[in-house]
């Protein structure tokens, strides 16, 4: 019967994570047996390789029975490639059931699936928030007589409700470099959704795509609009017959 392939080729051998935070490189050893945890294995025991470079390592500590932490400090930027070697073996570092460790030399690592400070990306001064480079979600909803030159700030949707009266939108205000605004239309109501092209200010002009202001009645609909930091420029249609 052919053995299932796993992580852990015997039962001292870890499968290991790393992450990078700020100013270090955080390793997380996972076993697959429980670990005997009275005893703290040396820091010296242990070498990685970050980016072809030795490292030596420091912090090192149980988190459980399954789980070893340890870490190399300070190190100024995300690694792109991190090996870890045990020279081992020592007579104190068993399982619970006294399988003494193995030595191991050199375990490809693997980065920490989902670490927000690798995907989370704030854009103090703009005050924007992207997730793997896409800017994150947020709404408003736009009804009768709410002005015609909303605040876009932090917002990618708008809710149009015409059901009291017609909503004209002249232009936008507080948009950024990058933003998308997608505007749709909650019912297909006799009242007239208008954005102006080109409208009078205050405010960031939008550019339609045909040149002229456009108009829903009675139907459902909306435009895609992107924004250059002082303008917005329609992206909803590629004609207008």
């Amino acid at each position: 019967m052919t053995d299932i392939i796993r992580p852990w080729p015997y039962a001292a051998k870890p499968y290991i994570q790393f992450e990078f935070k700020v100013d270090r490189v955080i390793f997380w050893l996972t076993f697959q047996y429980p670990m005997d945890t009275s005893v703290v294995p040396a820091a010296i025991l242990f070498t990685a390789k970050i980016d072809g470079v030795d490292k030596g390592l420091s912090v090192v500590n149980w988190k459980s029975a399954y789980t070893l932490n340890m870490q190399v400090q300070p190190f100024a930027a995300h690694p792109t490639r991190v090996l870890l070697s045990y020279a081992g073996p020592s007579e104190d570092l068993r399982t619970t059931w006294q399988k003494q460790w193995e030595p191991w030399n050199v375990i490809l690592c693997h980065d920490v699936p989902l670490d927000w400070e690798h995907v989370l990306d704030v854009d103090v001064n703009n005050a924007i928030v992207t997730i793997h480079g896409m800017l994150a979600f947020s709404a408003i909803t736009l009804t009768a007589g709410l002005g015609q030159s909303p605040s876009v700030s932090k917002i990618n949707i708008i809710w149009l409700d015409c059901s009291g009266g017609d909503i004209v939108i002249r232009r936008f205000v507080n948009g950024v470099d990058g933003q998308r605004l997608f505007i749709a239309r909650l019912d297909e109501c006799p009242n007239d959704t208008v954005i102006v092209h080109q409208g009078a200010p205050p405010g960031q002009l939008i550019n339609l795509h045909a040149g002229f202001d456009e108009t829903l009645t009675n139907e459902f609909g909306g435009w895609t609009l992107l924004c250059n930091g002082s303008e917005w420029f329609d992206l909803s249609h590629a004609w207008h017959g």
